[in-house]
């Protein structure tokens, strides 16, 4: 689907099926009814300002909304958004590997209280275990900013996927009265 026929069924679909959807994306409550109650969205750079926007003044609790069920960063079990996110190094890490990401995937969670979260489309199991161990060395304050960031670039990357992937062509009824 091109990214103009999915930005116009995005903007057709009936709120509960979008709510739905995007849930895949995002798993705030907030930020999903913020997105869905400003449509229509006139091209793609409109409806990625809108997260972004959304972002910006997004609450603590928002985040842990937000990050509630993304699966920790290495972990075996990632499901299918994640895996995909990560596939360029999950199926190829060893045991040891996964006990370093679950090891300081715990200290992180100890530290800052929430999740940790990096955009990994793209990176290395050494990248992100990097990305991890340099981000535990930051201050409460300065991680938050940097966890907002990386929220930002997941929800973006998986918006530009989500209107151009069949599944809004095929899955949903349009607007109804």
């Amino acid at each position: 689907m091109t990214e103009a026929a999915g930005l116009t069924r995005f903007n057709e679909l009936n709120k509960p099926a979008l709510l739905r959807i995007l849930m895949e994306v995002c798993q705030s409550p907030t930020w999903r009814n913020d997105i869905a109650d400003h449509r229509p969205y006139a091209d793609m750079r409109a409806l990625l300002a809108s997260s972004d926007a959304f972002l910006k003044g997004v609450t603590d609790i928002e985040i842990v909304e937000s990050v509630i069920n993304h699966p920790r960063i290495g972990s075996k079990n990632a499901g299918p958004r994640s895996t995909l996110e990560q596939s360029r190094f999950a199926d190829t890490i060893d045991e040891s590997t996964f006990e370093e990401f679950a090891t300081l995937n715990q200290r992180y969670e100890d530290k800052f209280g929430y999740l940790f979260l990096v955009a990994a489309e793209g990176r290395t199991a050494d990248e992100l275990l990097d990305a991890l161990q340099e981000r535990l060395k930051n201050e409460p304050e300065v991680e938050r900013k940097v966890m907002h960031g990386e929220l930002a670039k997941i929800n973006r990357l998986r918006l530009q996927k989500l209107v151009t992937e069949e599944i809004l062509d095929t899955t949903f009824a349009p607007l109804s009265v």
